[in-house]
């Protein structure tokens, strides 16, 4: 599930890709994962790059589809997955 409005707004902003990921303290190759809905940001990185573009960090764990506002996958479950790659 592809982020086309983080792309769009990415966009609308003037950055690449390699300028926001480097803003949000993380490398391109993770920016990209956020933006094609591979990968969601922990909470600090989702803070930044919402700060950047102009909208509530949240929206990464809001459900996308049908408008809902269920989290897509909740910040704490993130932070574990983030943490158990760190670990390999």
């Amino acid at each position: 599930m592809a982020r086309d409005w983080l792309v769009k707004l990415r966009e609308e902003r003037g950055y690449s890709q390699a300028a926001l990921a480097k803003q949000s303290g993380i490398v391109q190759q993770s920016y990209q994962l956020i933006e094609k809905g591979v990968n969601t940001p922990r909470p600090e990185t989702a803070m930044k790059i919402g700060a950047a573009l102009g909208f509530p960090w949240v929206k990464f764990y809001e459900e996308e589809a049908g408008g809902g506002s269920e989290p897509a996958e909740k910040p704490e479950r993130a932070e574990k997955k983030d943490e158990e790659e760190r670990r390999t």
